[in-house]
């Protein structure tokens, strides 16, 4: 891919950014290409180097906060549209209760996700202590010789060990999958905002 044309592509795709923004990415993307055109990298390699417009778009969603990217959208217009604004008070009563339904049930399942990440890690402790506790208990039995009880305290405090290492690798994947939703759902939230500016540009 040509250089102008993978700006032009990136300028579009980042059309829902500010202006600001958008011109500083444009100016360090061309740059970096330049740089390596200076190297002796052919132009479309030089491009290629950078990655793929979706992974550079993706990339600076993550880094532009959600509370900027709404700010903006809900600055007023230089033109408002009387139409427009007739249509969003009258339908008010239709799609506000399903953007709050929606908003709230996504909410609700995040929630549920890291409360059930929290009941793991509670269990690992409760499994921690347990083993802790056994083992601590093998030495009042050591003084009374109950070989038969020992061996059954020592055994029990290895299940705990073995059951809280195997739930700690357990709630360490689930916390892992919840932090990963929770950022794809941000930036699915983001693109939400810029794709409808990029739709107006195209």
């Amino acid at each position: 891919m040509k250089k102008n044309v993978f700006l032009a592509e990136l300028q579009r795709r980042l059309a829902g950014l500010e202006q600001t923004d958008v011109a500083e990415r444009l100016a360090f993307y061309d740059e970096i290409i330049e740089d390596y055109k200076a190297d002796g990298v052919p132009e479309e390699e030089a491009v290629a180097k950078l990655g793929t417009v979706d992974e550079i778009v993706a990339q600076v969603m993550s880094e532009i906060p959600l509370t900027k990217l709404v700010v903006k959208k809900m600055k007023p217009q230089k033109t408002v549209n009387g139409g427009k604004i007739a249509l969003v008070i009258l339908t008010f009563p239709l799609w506000f209760p399903l953007v709050i339904t929606a908003l709230s049930l996504i909410f609700s399942l995040y929630v549920v996700l890291w409360a059930i990440v929290i009941a793991l890690f509670a269990v690992d402790l409760a499994l921690f202590c347990a083993a802790v506790f056994l083992f601590l208990s093998v030495i009042p039995l050591a003084m009374a010789k109950n070989v038969a009880l020992i061996g059954m305290v020592i055994g029990g405090g290895f299940l705990c060990l073995g059951l809280f290492m195997l739930f700690l690798s357990v709630s360490l994947l689930a916390a892992k999958v919840a932090l990963k939703l929770g950022g794809r759902f941000l930036l699915w939230l983001k693109s939400f905002f810029i794709g409808k500016e990029e739709r107006k540009h195209a």
